[in-house]
Order: structure tokens, then sequence, then C-alpha cells
């Protein structure tokens, strides 16, 4: 048996609660129930938009993230550039700041 989506379940209490309001004249005993659905519903719609605000949020944030993120790669890669360039390639002191200095490969004589 398939789940039913919460989009389908609020449709469906929408259409109970649509029928008995209709009828309400012989269900009078039904109203204190009726009100409670309906306020539920209202409830549940209410949270729903929150949660898509918050998702949004979200997904704004990410996109805020990364942007910085890439921005502080492009200005590490600058500054490491930046250090080279100071320091030159091969100078242990670029050690100190985390980086390999430029090293001639070794080769064994023959």
């Amino acid at each position: 048996m398939p789940k039913s989506s919460y989009a389908a379940h609020l449709q469906a209490y929408d259409h109970l609660a649509g029928t008995v309001a209709r009828e309400a004249a012989e269900l009078t005993h039904l109203n204190p129930l009726l009100e409670t659905l309906t306020g539920s519903l209202d409830e549940a719609r209410a949270a729903r938009e929150h949660q898509l605000a918050l998702q949004a949020a979200a997904q704004q944030a990410t996109r805020d993230f990364e942007a910085a993120f890439a921005k502080a790669g492009q200005a590490a890669a600058q500054l490491r550039l930046g250090l080279r360039t100071a320091y030159g390639e091969k100078s242990l002191k670029l050690i100190t700041f985390g980086m390999r200095p430029h090293r001639a490969a070794w080769l064994p004589k023959k």
C-alpha cells in the first residue's frame, strides 16, 4: 500500500471539513471537532510555509558559504604566490607557512 503525501492528507481533510461545514445544520454535535480540524489545518499550513521559508534560508546560506569559501581559496592562492615571490621557490622559510619549497629531483648518478 503506497504512502500518501502530506498534501494528499491535507486535501482530504479540507474536503472533509468543507462537506461537514455544508451539513452543519444536521451535525451540530460535531461542531467542536470541525473547529479543531479547521484550526489544525490552518496551523499545518502556517508550519509548512515556515518550513519552506527556512529551507530557502538554508539554501541561501549554503550559496553564501560557497561564495565566501571560493573567495577565501582565491585569496589563499594569491597569498601563497606572494610568499613564494617574497622568499623564493626554494626557501625553507616556506615550511613555516605550511608550503613545500621547490626541491630539485634527486637522480642517482650513473
